[in-house]
Order: C-alpha cells, then sequence, then structure tokens
C-alpha cells in the first residue's frame, strides 16, 4: 500500500462517506481479534441487549456505530469527558478529574480485518486530534473511548422510567 504523506487529506462534508481506501494486500482481509473496555454500564447494557436479536454480531453493531457516526465522533467524545470550567483561572489546561463511573461496564471482543482496523485507527487518530488540537494535557482518544462514544450515540436509548438489563 502506497500512502503519500505529503499531500493534504480531502476535506468532506459531513453528508459525504468517506472513501474506502483501497488496499491491494490480501493481508487486508484477514480477521483479528481487537478488545474494548466499555467503562459505562449503561452503553455495555444497552449494547448487550442489542446483540441479543438473532443475527446481530459484535463486530457488526461496532462497525454499525462508528460508521453512522463517523463524521460526529469528537462531538460523542467530547460529550462524555469532563468539561473544563470557564471560569477556571486555566481554563485551557486539562485537570485530572475522573468522568462519572457507572458500574456494569466490561469488554467487547470483534474481529474486523486488518483493512477495518486500519479504518478504525484512522478514526481514533483524526478524533484525537480534534479533541486535543490547542489544549494542553489533554489525554488522546483511546479506540475503547471512541467506540464507547459511538456505540452511546448509536444504541437506543432505554425509555424512562425503563432500566437497561
Amino acid at each position: 500500500m502506497n500512502v503519500q504523506v505529503d499531500e493534504p487529506a480531502e476535506v468532506l462534508a459531513p453528508s459525504e462517506p468517506r472513501p474506502v481506501p483501497a488496499d491491494d494486500d490480501p493481508a487486508a482481509l484477514l480477521p483479528v481479534v481487537v478488545q474494548f473496555n466499555i467503562a459505562d454500564g449503561t452503553v455495555m447494557a444497552r449494547f448487550r441487549r442489542a446483540t441479543d436479536r438473532k443475527g446481530v454480531t459484535f463486530t457488526g453493531l461496532v462497525l454499525d456505530a462508528l460508521r453512522k457516526h463517523q463524521h460526529e465522533l469528537a462531538d460523542l467524545v467530547a460529550r462524555r469527558r469532563p468539561h473544563a470550567d470557564p471560569n477556571d483561572l486555566f481554563p485551557h489546561r486539562a485537570t485530572p478529574r475522573g468522568g462519572p463511573s457507572v458500574p456494569g461496564g466490561g469488554v467487547i471482543r470483534i474481529r474486523p480485518t486488518v483493512g477495518e482496523l486500519k479504518i478504525i485507527d484512522a478514526l481514533v487518530d483524526d478524533t484525537s486530534k480534534k479533541i486535543v488540537r490547542g489544549r494542553l494535557g489533554v489525554k488522546a482518544v483511546s479506540r475503547s473511548e471512541l467506540v464507547t462514544a459511538a456505540l452511546d450515540g448509536y444504541l437506543p436509548k432505554p425509555k424512562k422510567g425503563e432500566v437497561a438489563k
């Protein structure tokens, strides 16, 4: 696979689908096992409920969530992170404070192809650049954080008064 680093990336409007990079390497079609740590118990419960349906695979569900939200991943991740206080003495520097913890999380294992994993990693890099840009001490986005945010945006929320199992 030849990649030109010195050419600027094409900017796509949110309504345009991202082109799938052509990969002539047959190894790009080989499956790999990847795991994501889903720390949010409500997202994990909604994921389990969605995968209980016949014919729904973990891999398919994760890839569908990323596909549907590919142009808003930075917003979805940012909404899940603790917000900086604009009245803080140092508002552009992240401080080590934990976000809300929701018990009941777990691990999701999927089997994307090598090519699909390259696309997931490109989404992680792109989202990380958007979130970290101009802010000191802000941690990079991980695969797990990206997938959690995409699933949270994709999976149906429980109806009012309903408890996710």
